[in-house]
């Protein structure tokens, strides 16, 4: 997590003005997220989705595959769900926004 820290801080230093952007917000809540619950289950985890069957291999990767997919999702809904609802209320994207620039 350490590491993530410094990363965040290196980019902030670089240019401050990103702590407002989403792709910071996201990207950051995403490997943070992933971080946190790989540095606390990573054992559990590895456990249960390595088999030694080539069966078991393949069940395994595809498990990760959706471990991390379901975390990163969890990690960045905040930042979603805070983007969407902007654009319900007649906000607007720095990005354009899936919505279109015209509305």
């Amino acid at each position: 997590m350490r590491v993530c820290a410094i990363a965040a801080a290196i980019v902030l230093a670089m240019d401050p003005s990103v702590l407002v952007g989403v792709s910071f917000q996201m990207s950051f809540g995403a490997v943070v997220a992933l971080i946190a619950v790989y540095e606390t289950y990573g054992t559990r985890l590895g456990r249960l989705l390595h088999g030694r069957s080539l069966s078991g291999k393949v069940l395994g990767y595809c498990g990760g595959v959706v471990v991390t997919t379901v975390v990163v999702t969890l990690g960045t809904y905040p930042y979603s769900i805070s983007l969407v609802s902007g654009k319900a209320e007649g906000g607007t994207a720095k990005s354009g926004g899936w919505l279109g620039s015209g509305q």
